[in-house]
């Protein structure tokens, strides 16, 4: 024989699929569609977008430089299949240079496309606050040497590099995302 409470929580079952099912269930309210359609944008664009290619990945260390200290080292570990960028060529080869230089470059017309200026721009502040370890299956040991990076083989590695370059004291913050959306 079973239990009495088995039997008790069976029957408690048994009457809530019928009562849900004659419609007497109670009635939830619907969701309202601003909160349908911005679920549905958020999960498009992150399937399109994010940490597919480097200069999507690189609001991560937009964001992380904010917390790390001048002369410190921020850990990049991302997928990146797509690389560097497949529609911005001019990234790689430009990815290096200096602040002023990408200033001087956008006020000449030598970068025309200003998308790209500006995430010059920003890679180049990024370079300037701090070392890169980058973990990534995607980005090749070139991509990550244009890029300015220190190329780790493992995230243990990358982790453990970071380590010894800023010693004992180093502290440890992580970022799980580039993008910080607000709920409105």
């Amino acid at each position: 024989m079973y239990p009495r409470p088995f039997i008790a929580a069976a029957a408690l079952l048994f009457a809530a699929v019928i009562l849900a099912s004659l419609g007497c269930a109670p009635v939830l309210a619907p969701e309202p569609q601003w909160e349908k359609d911005a679920r549905a944008m958020l999960d498009h664009i992150e399937s399109l977008f994010i940490r597919k290619q480097y200069d999507q990945a690189m609001k991560a260390l937009d964001f992380a430089c904010t917390a790390v200290r001048p002369g410190g080292a921020i850990v990049l570990i991302t997928p990146c299949p797509e690389g560097i960028s497949p529609t911005h060529a001019t990234f790689k080869d430009r990815a290096r240079q200096h602040f002023d230089d990408h200033i001087r470059a956008i006020k000449n017309g030598e970068i025309e496309d200003l998308p790209v200026g500006g995430a010059l721009l920003q890679h180049s502040q990024i370079l300037e606050r701090a070392k890169i370890i980058c973990y990534s299956e995607g980005l090749t040991n070139s991509d990550k040497e244009a890029l300015g990076f220190i190329e780790a083989s493992t995230p243990e590695e990358a982790v453990d590099m970071a380590l010894r370059e800023q010693g004992r004291k180093a502290k440890i913050g992580v970022l799980k995302c580039g993008e910080i959306v607000p709920r409105v």
